[in-house]
């Protein structure tokens, strides 16, 4: 049973007083002094409720309960009338006595329910009640309008508990038990989601030795659950296409990277099948239309695919702030959906107010993080490669922006592509774990008759030659020493230089080391204090 809200200054059920951002108005409430000043004050109180409540949410929550006919059991877990702002609480409480009285909730429904309860006037009118629904641009969207509410009322519940935590501690003569008193508060309000003294899980050896089951990859090599990678490159590269085609194949169990017939090494990569988030900000509707459709209609995947997209989305994703309406509409959707595999693009433009070049991209990479590991799925950002500064830099370096980008990500892929052709390469410039081997792929794509607009596209795998990662290294030493048996260190780093010419002699002669303590290399001494190299004895 609801019990209707307390008077609270500004809604008193048959008083005649106004919603501080209801439509009609009363002369009594501006007192005895002249127009102005009353119209002053009424301003002034519009900026306190502006601060206080977030006004546009509470009214869109309620529009979209009014457009719904029923308050949905997520607003009515999540709201209870005290959360909203002065007239729409009692707006919210008569919805919820009709709605627990099996009342269907309409415009007339509402309307006599506070009339009969002498609040109609108070809150603006049936005018003002009849301008709700238009408040509310997307009903399937309330419970995240309802999440806003709910984030002012606990906020103003947290400064109160903390002005009234002033209050005690100020009188107390035990700080402790006043602090105690008002973590307890605070907890209540849920602004804790545990005690202070229990905030952490803390783990022991017992739980890193415990047996688990081998990491899962949504992509074969690539992307295991959870994880959070960027891909990134120069403008036209492909970026888009290439994420757009490996969503596809997610979302529909179809492999990845194909090879192109007649090829002689096996390039592809197997996909756990399950639901793909594709999170556009970028490149818009109409695009983002033709590229999907594109890459599913070629593979003969079926409308009911899992593959889920949004394009340029009101309200805007804000990276930044964990507690923003379009990370909550990521959550949400992922969970409702079981997402695998999501894919944001691009980092550029979804970081809110942080600036790329700063530490203040540590909250927008920390919330990728805890997305993929709250909801155990795979997170790929799309993002640009930085400018050429003339000088040979780690290849790592490339990635544009703040250096902790890179540090926060578990791989970084860097797609290359020479002008006008239609293979790119992708090559891994940060992982953390196994090594990933630089692969390509070719895009093949047909137009629309009449038309350059895509009817189908696809990527094939392509076969590229690895010169740079440890394991080139230790091919191409033993290749040489294969071919020279006895060759000293110095040749011997000499000649897979000239080979490898973007790896350094330190790692070639640290790879010849590890070789050698391995068992793959047998080392003598030769004459002048030289190191002397074969391969082992066959058995």
């Amino acid at each position: 049973m609801y019990v209707s809200p307390k008077s609270d200054g500004h809604l008193l059920p048959g008083g005649g007083r106004r919603c501080l951002w209801g439509r009609s108005e009363s002369i009594a409430d501006l007192g005895d002094n002249s127009m102005a000043k009353g119209k002053n004050r009424e301003a002034d109180k519009l900026d306190e409720a502006a601060r206080k409540y977030d006004i546009e949410a509470e009214r869109a929550t309620l529009g979209a309960c009014l457009v719904l006919g029923e308050v949905p059991p997520g607003i009515r877990d999540l709201l209870a009338p005290e959360d909203f702002g002065p007239g729409h609480s009692a707006i919210f409480w008569e919805m919820l006595r009709l709605q627990e009285k099996g009342i269907p909730l309409d415009f007339v429904t509402l309307m006599d329910g506070l009339q009969d309860a002498g609040g109609l006037d108070a809150i603006g009118g049936a005018a003002y009640l009849a301008e709700l629904p238009g408040a509310c641009r997307d009903s399937t969207n309330a419970i995240f309008y309802a999440r806003q509410v709910k984030d002012k009322a606990t906020r103003r519940g947290v400064l109160a508990a903390l002005q009234n935590g002033a209050r005690l501690i100020d009188r107390a003569d035990d700080p402790g038990a006043a602090l105690a008193e008002i973590q307890a508060e605070l907890a209540g309000l849920g602004a804790l989601d545990v005690s202070l003294s229990e905030g952490w899980q803390w783990l022991t050896l017992s739980d890193a030795l415990a047996d688990r089951p081998p990491r899962v990859y949504v992509v074969e090599g690539l992307l295991a659950l959870p994880s959070l990678s960027i891909l990134y490159g120069a403008p036209s590269t492909l970026k888009t296409n290439l994420l757009v085609d490996l969503g596809v194949c997610v979302a529909s169990g179809f492999p990845w990277l194909l090879p192109l017939p007649d090829a002689l090494i096996d390039t592809t990569r197997g996909v756990l099948q399950g639901s793909v988030l594709y999170c556009d900000f970028d490149s818009g509707r109409d695009e983002m239309d033709l590229r999907i459709a594109a890459a599913a209609r070629v593979r003969g995947a079926s409308e009911d695919m899992p593959f889920y997209y949004v394009a340029l989305p009101s309200p805007w994703l804000d990276s930044s702030d964990w507690g923003s309406a379009g990370m909550a509409m990521i959550r949400d959707k992922a969970e409702a959906v079981g997402a695998v595999y999501i894919i944001i693009e691009n980092l550029s433009t979804v970081g809110g107010s942080a600036d790329q070049n700063s530490p203040d991209m540590g909250p927008v990479m920390s919330n990728f993080r805890r997305l993929s590991e709250t909801l155990r799925c795979a997170v790929t950002v799309s993002h640009h490669q930085r400018k050429s500064t003339g000088r040979k830099d780690r290849a790592g370096e490339s990635l544009r922006g703040w250096g902790g980008i890179e540090g926060a990500i578990d791989l970084a892929l860097l797609i290359d592509r020479e002008s006008g052709s239609d293979s790119v390469s992708i090559k891994a410039t940060k992982v953390r774990g196994a090594p990933v081997v630089p692969f390509g792929a070719m895009f093949t794509y047909e137009h629309q008759p009449g038309t350059t607009d895509l009817q189908e596209m696809r990527f094939y795998g392509l076969a590229i030659e690895d010169t740079e990662s440890d394991g080139a290294i230790k091919a191409a030493i033993l290749d040489a020493v294969a071919d020279d048996p006895g060759i000293a260190k110095t040749a011997l780093t000499g000649i897979i230089k000239d080979k490898l010419a973007d790896v350094g002699r330190r790692r070639i002669r640290g790879q010849i080391d590890l070789l050698t303590t391995s068992g793959k290399l047998t080392m003598q001494d030769g004459a002048h204090g030289s190191k002397r190299y074969q391969l082992p004895l066959a058995l």
